[in-house]
């Protein structure tokens, strides 16, 4: 498997108020004119957008590999800089988001320390105000074996997820390839409908049905869509309706699936 240091981060160490925001208006080119102008101020020995990976062996193996936003080797102990831009309080996105920016910067530092054979590394989380272009910087300075330890901490994390989710996909995929269609026959067209559902997942094509109110249109899409999902050829089902009675009508759908033993999460 490959991940990103920002997906492991954000998976593992995301912590905080889910109603916090602080990505207010940032456009990601925004960013990135602030993250180019502050790298060109440093010194001989800077460099810019660090590629770092490291292959893991175990169960299953995986490699992680991000990109560092800067890497200062003019230092003695070298630092490894994290550029997080916003227009929110700079104080209050440390407070909320921290977790996830330390880990991210902890997560390169071991990369980095691990290919150059460093015993120490400073962190650099940098906080920058895109309209008053205000500057908050917090630096840890950690020794090899503190980032060993949270690396190797951080990836456990994720492998005992990865390993569970595998086996709850194996016992939902052996149910749904036992799913028979729930009710006793087909509906007029309903058939149709479902044939036309399942082989426009299959092919990853599009399909614009129009049909008349009464053939089961909710159960008649989601069936063929359930077992393309056990069979791998989907991953999520996203079930849109513009209203109250259709989202009540794909529940009661999911209901009947699973009451036919189909083993489904639903949000």
């Amino acid at each position: 498997m490959k991940v990103s240091v920002t997906e492991l981060a954000h998976f593992i160490h995301r912590r905080g108020d889910i109603h916090f925001r602080y990505d207010r208006n940032v456009e990601p080119a925004e960013g990135i004119r602030a993250q180019k102008a502050l790298q060109g101020s440093r010194p001989e020995g800077y460099l810019r957008e660090v590629v770092l990976s490291l292959e893991l062996e175990g169960e299953p193996n995986i490699i992680v590999r991000g990109r560092a936003d800067g890497v200062d080797e003019s230092q003695i102990i070298p630092v490894i800089e994290e550029i997080k831009s916003t227009r929110t309080d700079l104080d209050a996105l440390h407070a909320h988001a921290s977790s996830v920016h330390w880990a991210q910067g902890m997560l390169y530092a071991y990369l980095y320390a691990v290919g150059r054979g460093c015993q120490q590394v400073c962190v650099r989380l940098i906080y920058l105000h895109l309209d008053t272009q205000e500057v908050r910087a917090h630096e840890r300075t950690l020794e090899v074996e503190s980032l060993r330890r949270f690396f190797c901490d951080t990836v456990r994390q994720y492998r005992e997820w990865i390993s569970k989710e595998a086996r709850r996909r194996c016992v939902r995929d052996a149910g749904l390839a036992q799913l028979e269609f729930p009710e006793a026959a087909f509906r007029v067209g309903q058939r149709r409908l479902a044939e036309a559902v399942y082989r426009a997942i299959h092919v990853g094509g599009t399909l614009l049905a129009e049909a008349a109110t009464g053939i089961g249109k909710t159960l008649g899409t989601l069936y063929p869509a359930v077992k393309a999902l056990g069979r791998d050829q989907a991953r999520r089902i996203f079930f849109l309706t513009a209203k109250a009675t259709g989202a009540g009508a794909a529940s009661q759908a999911l209901a009947t699936l699973r009451d036919a033993g189909a083993p489904l999460r639903s949000v």
